[in-house]
């Protein structure tokens, strides 16, 4: 059997977590490690938890972070 690896990959707030649901709907594995459901969205994510760290960990080192909507640089 062939197997198929699918990334998806996009900018914060661009539908990748709704394009990846849809997916896994259609039959695509999603992985083991999804983030968990929260308050404000109680559906859960279709994110990897240990990919999301690794972007947060990323973002740490080039001195960024996340605010909302967008990434800024840490010294403003």
């Amino acid at each position: 059997m062939r197997r198929h690896v699918l990334f998806v990959l996009g900018m914060h707030r661009s539908g990748t977590s709704a394009l990846t649901g849809a997916l896994a709907k259609f039959g695509a594995h999603p992985g083991h490690s999804l983030m968990p459901a929260t308050a404000d969205n109680p559906e859960g994510y279709w994110e990897d938890a240990p990919l999301v760290g690794l972007d947060d960990a990323l973002l740490r080192t080039l001195g960024l972070r996340k605010i909302r909507q967008s990434v800024v640089r840490e010294d403003n």
